[in-house]
């Protein structure tokens, strides 16, 4: 039974520090600081909210609920940040927060995954613990914020800021426009796509890889629908 808790304690390390991490640090850097903490209402969550969410998570199970460290999470903060947060802070902080969790699991004894431990309200091993955490780091990855919401309706407003225009309108001496909009949405479209690459999830085939947009007028109102639906359904009341 040791060399399977030893093998857990390590695979889990793996997934956390040279798995999930190294691929939400390339994804963030393929994104714009503006991308980041973009979000398409009030009730909805950027990228930057989710990788805070992601450090409070990994120090308040790992460093603090199996390592003992002070419990200083304050989650509803995570998801109230407005003001952005530099990409260079924003990974630092991650790779940080991960760092210290990699020298928890290392020293943890494969004997303690059955001991008890009182975490975020909830009673549970260390092993579950443990797993909780793998598991949430490697599902926010393709959290409906960053799927659904942030991704496709980033290349809309990619767009608008270059002021598309439809395909088959006369040339009036806007063709260097639509090379800068071409140019624009080629780029977005390598993004979405090795985002849909890193992610590498099951639902991954959800991201938006490369939309031509014929009439941009009726993407915006589809947007505006869009988004009154996400005010109807969206929130983080999930406690985790």
């Amino acid at each position: 039974m040791t060399d399977f808790t030893r093998a857990f304690i390590d695979r889990s390390r793996h997934y956390l520090g040279e798995d999930f991490l190294p691929k939400i640090e390339r994804c963030l850097e393929e994104l714009s600081e503006e991308d980041i903490w973009w979000r398409p209402n009030e009730v909805s969550n950027s990228i930057g909210n989710l990788v805070l969410h992601l450090s409070g998570n990994v120090r308040q199970w790992i460093i603090s609920g199996i390592g003992g460290a002070p419990d200083l999470r304050d989650r509803d903060q995570e998801f109230e940040q407005r003001a952005p947060i530099s990409t260079e802070r924003l990974l630092e902080r991650l790779a940080a927060t991960v760092r210290e969790a990699d020298a928890v699991l290392a020293g943890l004894d494969p004997a303690s995954l059955l001991e008890q431990r009182r975490i975020q309200g909830f009673d549970l091993t260390v092993g579950e613990a443990v797993y909780s955490v793998v598991e949430h780091f490697a599902t926010t990855r393709t959290d409906p914020a960053l799927r659904d919401r942030i991704l496709p309706w980033a290349e809309v407003r990619a767009l608008a800021r270059f002021g598309a225009h439809r395909p088959d309108e006369p040339d009036d001496g806007r063709a260097e426009d639509r090379v800068v909009v071409e140019d624009e949405m080629s780029r977005r479209r390598i993004v979405g796509e090795r985002l849909a690459e890193l992610l590498d999830h099951p639902l991954r085939g959800r991201v938006v890889r490369g939309v031509e947009v014929q009439d941009v007028a009726s993407v915006v109102v589809d947007y505006e629908e869009y988004v009154e639906d996400l005010q109807c359904r969206g929130g983080h009341d999930e406690e985790v």
